[in-house]
């Protein structure tokens, strides 16, 4: 158990030939957009991710990380919901604005992640052959529960996309993927930014 935890920052540091595609280029280039149009709350990061998330559905069959295929999958719907929400989801079918997750929420979240990830863990791990099931499961749930504080625009989000891209960039880079690893180091470093940004928002509305 331990050992499977551990494999994909072994194999993160070890020798692993690059072979990048048209594909994962493009993905990096259209989710690198949505994350910055995210930042400023530009309702243009809807559609942007969405045309990011089928690039990386593609790229992920390919890499046989089964669990970040069905986390797309939901993405996809949430986004469809996230896009609406932004624009008649607040007060009076306004805007929604920035705020913070109500406790029943997060409670809820907490709970999905402790108990998703490792049940969903274990089924890839009996029953298919994906890569590091285990993390590649923790990684789908948390950004499951980040898309969804995303949609309704909680400050919350950014904490939980801090935690994915942290987990993301070892098992990713131990696949090969060294753009779309390189491209959540880049994630982490703009979810710190779009917390801090947020967090003024929140405050100054």
């Amino acid at each position: 158990m331990i050992d499977s935890l551990l494999e994909p920052i072994i194999l993160a540091r070890s020798p692993v030939r690059i072979e990048t595609s048209a594909l994962e280029l493009l993905g990096v280039a259209f989710n690198l957009a949505c994350v910055i149009l995210t930042i400023r709350r530009h309702i243009a990061c809807w559609p942007v991710g969405i045309v990011g998330i089928a690039l990386f559905f593609a790229m992920f069959f390919r890499a046989k990380l089964y669990a970040d295929l069905l986390n797309l999958t939901v993405q996809f719907l949430l986004s469809l919901y996230g896009w609406r929400a932004w624009l008649v989801g607040g007060v009076h079918r306004g805007p929604l604005v920035v705020r913070q997750a109500p406790p029943a929420a997060r409670a809820v979240m907490a709970l999905a992640v402790a108990a998703g990830a490792p049940a969903f863990g274990f089924s890839l791990a009996r029953w298919t052959d994906a890569a590091f099931p285990y993390w590649d499961s923790l990684i789908t749930v948390l950004s499951l529960a980040a898309q969804t504080a995303l949609s309704r625009k909680w400050l919350d989000a950014w904490v939980l996309w801090i935690a994915v891209d942290a987990i993301a960039i070892p098992v990713y880079a131990a696949r090969g993927l060294w753009f779309a690893a390189a491209l959540y180091a880049v994630f982490l470093v703009m979810a710190v930014g779009g917390l801090g940004t947020w967090w003024k928002a929140l405050h100054t509305a």
